[in-house]
Order: C-alpha cells, then sequence, then structure tokens
C-alpha cells in the first residue's frame, strides 16, 4: 500500500493499457498467453490491472510479443487540478 504525506492511501498512478492494445491488434489472450509463455489467468490479472507490480522482462515480452513499446502498455494518470482545488466549506 502506498500512503502519501499525509499519511492517506495513495491511487495507484500507473495504468496498463495492455487490453487497448491487443484489441488493437486484434490478439486475444490465449495467444498472448501461448506467445509470451505465461497463462491465460496472468495475462488476464495484467490486462484488468489486478497485479501491482510487474517484472521488466515481463513487459519485454509482452512487447515483444505484441510489437511495441512500453509506453504503450503502461500510462501515467496525472492529478486532475480540480481534485486538489480548495472547497468551498458548507456552513449556513
Amino acid at each position: 500500500m502506498v500512503k502519501d504525506e499525509q499519511g492517506a492511501q495513495a491511487e495507484a498512478r500507473v495504468e496498463v493499457t495492455l487490453g487497448v492494445v491487443m484489441a488493437d491488434r486484434k490478439v486475444k489472450g490465449k495467444e498472448l498467453a501461448r506467445r509470451v509463455g505465461m497463462t491465460p489467468v496472468m495475462i488476464s490479472r495484467i490486462r484488468t490491472g489486478a497485479v501491482k507490480e510487474m517484472r521488466l522482462s515481463t513487459l519485454a515480452a509482452l512487447c515483444d510479443a505484441l510489437s511495441c513499446q512500453p509506453g504503450d502498455l503502461l500510462r501515467l494518470r496525472r492529478p486532475d487540478p480540480a481534485d486538489s482545488a480548495p472547497r468551498p466549506s458548507a456552513r449556513s
């Protein structure tokens, strides 16, 4: 679990876009699993973001199998400035 400076739980900021790349290339999970040497369940867990860490060798194998770059499979979610703006108090 990652915590911010105030000790509150911080959301994961790296999103996995494997599903988008698979759809663009019309590759099914079972086929990708066969190409990479992983189980279809593990491919599904990566695709849905259920994994919290991934070896660089796994990332490289996915990139090789899909003919893409790591940046095609991962995206950094930036915080929305509107979420950090001070909110008006609810005083009557």
